[in-house]
């Protein structure tokens, strides 16, 4: 007869050992978000006040990507919040990529739509730091200034809807919207013309008693014969 194999019981010091690397993983991770957000605040006071730390990060976020650089201190507390929220507190790796695309296609966007071409044919006065000139300036020598800036902004806003998960449905109802209380304006504004035109003998004035003439019934058919009876 074969002989059963004896389960292995584990032990409550294996079981404590991993509970606590999962309690101290998640204090660092914990950190990690507590890390970014600190790290927007700081970023944000630096465009403010002259402390030499949060100066110079502002100073290099702004070298980086130009004036892209203002919603950089928004994506970090963004993606801190992120992490706060998540069960396993990680950040998704599409949200990472999410919001650098759109801080680097928003950087282009300013490069290009700002840029004008100098005497040299250079392409100078963007405002997307080093970032926007790079990938700008390729993309404005390949297809210009006017279509290299449409390329750039229809990119940005599609890496916010697909950072936030917003559905483009969602933009079509918001302007559905904005024209049905177009509409209703229009409608309203129709309606005070017509009024306006109608002569003061059709409005009946609200809050003016109406008299009701009422008789004696015996009156009324008294009445009523001697308009019928011959004279």
């Amino acid at each position: 007869m074969p002989k059963k194999k004896s389960k292995k019981k584990s032990s409550p010091k294996k079981d404590s050992d991993k509970s606590s690397s999962k309690d101290m993983s998640g204090f660092w991770r914990g950190i990690g978000a507590l890390l970014l957000i600190v790290g927007g605040i700081v970023l944000a006071f630096g465009a403010f006040i002259n402390a030499p730390i949060p100066h110079d990060f502002w100073h290099g976020a702004w070298w980086t990507l130009g004036g892209a650089a203002i919603v950089a201190p928004l994506a970090l507390i963004y993606l801190g919040a992120l992490k706060f929220i998540t069960e396993d507190q990680r950040v998704p790796l599409a949200k990472i990529i999410g919001v650098a695309g759109m801080l680097v296609f928003l950087a282009g966007w300013l490069n290009t739509g700002f840029s004008h071409l100098d005497d040299t044919s250079t392409w100078v006065g963007g405002h997307g730091g080093q970032v926007g000139q790079s990938i700008g300036n390729a993309l404005a020598n390949a297809f210009g200034k006017f279509l290299s800036s449409l390329v750039f902004f229809v990119l940005f806003l599609g890496m916010a809807l697909f950072t936030f998960g917003i559905e483009p449905k969602a933009l079509l109802k918001l302007a559905e919207l904005f024209k049905k209380g177009d509409k209703e304006e229009s409608d309203d504004e129709d309606l005070a013309a017509l009024k306006s035109k109608m002569s003061p003998g059709f409005q009946l004035n609200e809050g003016v008693p109406v008299e009701h003439h009422r008789g004696s019934p015996g009156a009324t058919l008294r009445n009523t014969a001697a308009k019928l009876s011959p004279t």
